[in-house]
């Protein structure tokens, strides 16, 4: 009997938990980006980047060549752009371990705190080490393709575009808590602050369920 309670009593608090979730879900809509609508075909031929493996693409990297001309404000022997695409190697390294153990995640390793972005983030990173939610290696993945990266020497930021397929499992307490698979094209953008780039915003254009729109 008393296992019996304890499990209604963990449904329970995982119900409400996924009503909280899907409130700032609706947040997070409004402050990072909106959500797509009925699937459709995407003509896209991106290059595929895992959580454990990002490589630059020649294309952007070749184009970031053609762009960059640096602010006179940064040192003229170092191209901060150059770092950009291994920049974003590590920030996917850093964002699949703030889910896997919330409660080691290093927030200022790349954001700033003070902007709605950087606090709408703090708040899903808090709402995990509170309840206990996060990932496991293993089940699931988040697979990157990015298509592009810009650059702008004016506002000294870098956006990275492509699309994020997601089938990570979140756990509450050992129980599944989010196993929805979905698929979003979006843009990462990082500004160049204190000699580092920062992630500052995300921007999600579409955003489908059971349904793969990076390969479509």
């Amino acid at each position: 009997m008393k296992v019996l309670v304890t499990v209604k009593n963990m449904r329970t608090k995982i119900c409400a938990l996924r009503k909280s979730m899907q409130k700032l879900f609706v947040l997070c809509c409004f402050v990072i980006g909106g959500c797509g609508a009925s699937p459709r075909s995407v003509e896209t031929t991106p290059a595929v980047f895992h959580e454990e493996s990002v490589r630059p693409l020649n294309s952007a990297m070749a184009r970031q060549n053609e762009l960059i001309s640096p602010s006179s404000a940064v040192d003229q022997s170092i191209n901060p752009f150059d770092s950009v695409a291994t920049r974003f190697d590590a920030f996917i390294d850093w964002h699949k371990n703030c889910f896997h153990k919330p409660k080691q995640c290093e927030l200022d390793e790349f954001i700033t705190s003070g902007t709605p972005f950087s606090d709408n983030f703090s708040q899903i990173i808090a709402r995990n080490q509170k309840h206990n939610i996060y990932s496991q290696p293993g089940r699931g993945e988040r697979k990157y393709f990015v298509n592009s990266i810009s650059n702008d020497p004016t506002t000294m930021t870098a956006t990275v575009s492509g699309c994020v397929y997601d089938t990570v499992i979140l756990f509450l307490d050992g129980f599944i808590f989010d196993d929805k698979v979905s698929s979003s094209l979006a843009t990462w953008q990082f500004s160049w602050q204190d000699n580092r780039w920062s992630w500052v915003d995300f921007q999600t254009y579409k955003k489908l369920y059971n349904v793969n729109i990076c390969e479509g």
